[in-house]
């Protein structure tokens, strides 16, 4: 585990006051959209004992003027495996990022984002991760109490959203979902569990990857 992450003491069982982290994924080109959420957040936001950010490797510099004893600056590097590499993308001028690996297609900055986004469960100590884009800010005061109730994690959820009109590209998101946990396609939900402002337990987060892990056989990494 890398030194910069400090687990808080836990049990088994998640505590009926739960300890919660903010974390967020972001890039160079929105380090002033970061500076906004950390100033609101900073103002706004209790019951959150931190706050990750989490960054692709050149841009750990940049991002450390951020840092502050509740803020860590987390480099992609110390989160997802040593044989996936950033270049400059010659397809779009070398103005994006590409990620290459021979386990893994080709993979642009908000794939990477959201691997970044799953394997901080495996280093923070938290029991709650609530996950905030970059470029989102606080107007009013927020406790991260309202994310459980009865000990339980509160997951966003819209019902039966994929099973009407459209969102052709979530109902794949959805079965690709299903065939990394060993679902059958008949048992896919069709609920939509995309927002700006989730959270998940991350014991659960850890489980997933473990399951992912047993029935492919592979790095959960190169599976996603």
């Amino acid at each position: 585990m890398n030194s910069r992450f400090v687990p808080s003491p836990e049990t088994d069982v998640l505590r009926q006051t739960p300890t919660a982290a903010i974390v967020t994924a972001s890039y160079a080109p929105d380090l002033e959209r970061c500076r906004l959420l950390c100033d609101t957040l900073d103002r706004y936001v209790s019951g959150v004992a931190h706050h990750y950010i989490l960054v692709e490797h050149r841009d750990v510099v940049l991002f450390r003027q951020l840092e502050n004893n509740r803020r860590t600056i987390v480099d992609e590097r110390d989160l997802l495996p040593r044989w996936l590499h950033a270049f400059d993308d010659p397809l779009s001028l070398f103005r994006r990022r590409i990620w290459l690996s021979l386990k893994t297609m080709p993979l642009r900055g908000w794939h990477v984002q959201q691997l970044r986004r799953i394997a901080i469960s495996a280093h923070a100590g938290e029991d709650v991760l609530i996950f905030c884009d970059s470029d989102v800010a606080f107007l009013k005061p927020f406790d991260c109490s309202a994310f459980w109730c009865d000990g339980k994690v509160r997951l966003f959820r819209r019902d039966g959203v994929l099973s009407g009109e459209g969102h052709e590209e979530h109902r794949i998101w959805s079965r690709n979902a299903g065939l990394a946990l060993g679902i059958e396609p008949s048992e896919v939900s069709t609920h939509d569990y995309i927002s700006t402002l989730i959270a998940w337990r991350r014991e659960t987060v850890a489980a997933m990857c473990a399951r992912i892990e047993k029935i492919h056989g592979r790095n959960w990494v190169e599976v996603v």
